[in-house]
């Protein structure tokens, strides 16, 4: 198991939340900004990750490609889902 210390940074409801999270190998940064569009709502994230040691470096290094596939499967299914909710409610 792993654990996450996190703190919120930036809260302004409803249009962005910004958060820290991480354990003794690293820190991820993670903004998240809603605006309304003509087509509905635009998310706009951003992450940065700080390493805290040389191994989490390489590995970072070594992995950044499968960490950039998850993120954009993770947004992919959330633009699905707040798609299909909208049309539910709508």
């Amino acid at each position: 198991m792993v654990e996450y210390d996190g703190e919120v940074l930036a809260y302004d409801r409803p249009n962005m939340i910004a958060v820290k999270i991480g354990n003794q190998s690293f820190i991820v940064n993670a903004y998240y900004q809603l605006s309304k569009t003509i087509q509905g709502t635009r998310l706009d994230y951003r992450a940065e990750m700080d390493t805290a040691n040389t191994f989490t470096k390489i590995m970072g290094f070594l992995f950044g490609w499968l960490t950039k596939s998850i993120l954009h499967k993770q947004m992919t299914r959330l633009k699905e889902m707040a798609e299909s909710e909208a049309k539910v409610t709508a």
